[in-house]
Formats: structure tokens, sequence, C-alpha cells
């Protein structure tokens, strides 16, 4: 199964996975939307994102150095981890392979099926009761691949009106709200989502979810 090592990059976004600048590590707290691996072995047999010692020729035996202070070797321990990185501020990421530098504090977390992760996020988002967020209005949008003017024209929009619903400046409006709902859906039927009342309802902190990654699936924990 294919693993993504995430990692900051200078100039980039929250999803780009370029160059690696420090960070502080994430502290999950309980609750909000958490993301489970079970039986799954999330270890990661690749190499990149790391200096080589110059005396290893085994990949085997090859033991990734910090590329940031490129001072000490970086350690592999399973974690719960909150993905900041996905622009959402209520996602953690249960059993999780972090690799720490125990000298800079750098750490790089290796997440598996992260396409399918985000996907998984998604369509959660699109069921949930209340309004969106900001937050997760930008999340949907890059599910969907569009830009901020791609974005503008698919909703019958503005780009100075997406810019507003982004930041938080202005909700968006109930229409375009489950117009795109239904666009993150691909036009399905969204089980326990009742569009007609989504006008009678205010925004309210997204409830705790749970995720299973199930032969390589995400699927949402009944």
């Amino acid at each position: 199964m294919g693993q993504v090592m995430v990692r900051w990059r200078k100039g980039g976004d929250r999803w780009d996975r370029g160059r690696c600048v420090k960070h502080k590590p994430c502290i999950a707290s309980i609750g909000e939307i958490s993301i489970m691996i079970q039986g799954e072995n999330v270890r990661s047999d690749t190499v990149s994102g790391g200096k080589y010692p110059a005396d290893r020729d085994s990949v085997e035996n090859i033991k990734m150095m910090c590329e940031l202070c490129e001072k000490t070797e970086l350690i592999e321990v399973k974690e719960r981890y909150l993905y900041l990185e996905s622009g959402l501020p209520n996602v953690t990421l249960e059993g999780i392979i972090l690799r720490k530098c125990p000298e800079c504090g750098n750490v790089m977390p290796m997440i598996p099926s992260l396409s399918k992760l985000h996907l998984a996020i998604a369509r959660n988002l699109v069921k949930k009761d209340g309004r969106l967020t900001a937050q997760e209005i930008v999340f949907l949008r890059k599910c969907l691949g569009w830009s901020g003017v791609d974005f503008a024209h698919n909703m019958h929009s503005t780009s100075s009106q997406v810019s507003k619903w982004e930041s938080g400046k202005v909700e968006m409006s109930t229409q375009a709200e489950l117009l795109l709902r239904e666009m993150v859906a691909r036009g399905k039927k969204i089980e326990d989502y009742h569009s007609h009342e989504v006008s009678k309802r205010k925004r309210i902190k997204s409830p705790p979810l749970l995720f299973l990654l199930e032969q390589s699936e995400w699927k949402a924990a009944a």
C-alpha cells in the first residue's frame, strides 16, 4: 500500500509535499474528526525525505538522517497526529507512523492512501449537520481540484465572492452550499443529509468522526 510523507514547503500551501521546514510537533486533542488505521502495516519502505549515512549500502539497513539539522538519525514512532496539513483544525490520524528528529524536533508523518483519506473526509463533510465553515469550503474546493477562479466559474459566482467565503467574511448562501455539497457527492444522493433543512441550521462545531482503513479503503466507522 502506497504511503505519502507529508512535509511543509516554503511558499506552498498545507497540502504541498515539498521541501521540509521546521515546525513544532502537533499534539492532538481527543474527539473532533478522528482517523484510525487498523490491521494495516503502515511502516514505510521508502527512503526519501532524509539524508543517507555514507557507509550504508543496503536499503534495508539505511537509517535516515534529518534533512534539516543533519545532526542525527530520525526515529519512528506510532502516535496520534493532528493533521493540520489538511487545512482543517479537527482532523486526527490515529496509529500513524511519525519520523521524528530528537535533535531539532522535526516531524514527518507517513500517511497511507492520502487521496483516499481526503475523499473520506470530504464525504463526511458533505453529510455534516449545520453549515460548512470557511476552512471546510476550502478543503472541499481543493478536493475537487479547482483553483479559486475555477471554483467561482463552476459556482456561477465571482472570484471576489469566493475569497469572502473562504476567508469567512461572508457566509456562503444556502443555495451555493447545497450546490457544492452535491458537486462533491458527484450527483449522488447523500444519506442522512436533508438539504431542505440546511437553511434552518447555523454553523456548528464539526462533530467527532472516526475513520477506519480497511483493505486500503478509508471508511467511516458505524
